[in-house]
């Protein structure tokens, strides 16, 4: 095979599933499909729901949120994608979703999206892992899990 036809190939795996927890199962629900994934299955402790190329995001009921990498209330345990990073935000921002501004960087521009129910989102366009997470102060957290999200290049 080519150097060319291997670049041009799609990777043999990719995610199949994402987890997370949350104290608000119905809030994180609603935020997720306003924000564009799609319903697939839903009982009292479990929402599963359909991001493009397939992968899942299961959201399960749980006290006090605990992902398994670590993350705190505030960081969200992944980033999600757009084509269209400025039309994104501005949809947003029409809803009321109160994105935070857009951060342009050298591989990635990002901005930030607060869900309500302790999770938070942040829409990339491939950020280098140094400037991936910024920690806030305590006091300057929101309630939220933040969710970045980039742009697809």
């Amino acid at each position: 095979m080519t150097a060319s036809a291997q670049q041009e190939e799609r990777p043999p795996v990719w995610v199949g599933h994402v987890s997370m927890g949350t104290p608000a199962l119905g809030e994180s629900e609603a935020f997720m499909l306003r924000v564009g994934m799609r319903p697939v299955f839903r009982n009292a402790d479990v929402v599963i729901l359909e991001l493009r190329g397939g992968t899942h995001l299961l959201l399960s009921k749980e006290d006090a949120p605990a992902d398994a990498d670590g993350a705190e209330p505030g960081d969200a345990p992944f980033d999600l994608m757009v084509d269209d990073l400025d039309a994104t935000r501005a949809s947003f921002a029409a809803q009321g979703l109160a994105p935070s501004s857009i951060e342009r960087g050298r591989i990635h521009s990002t901005f930030t999206l607060t869900e309500p129910a302790e999770s938070a989102s942040r829409s990339t366009r491939r950020t280098p892992p140094a400037s991936r997470s910024r920690r806030r102060a305590p006091a300057e957290r929101p309630s939220g899990r933040r969710r970045r999200l980039s742009e697809a290049r």
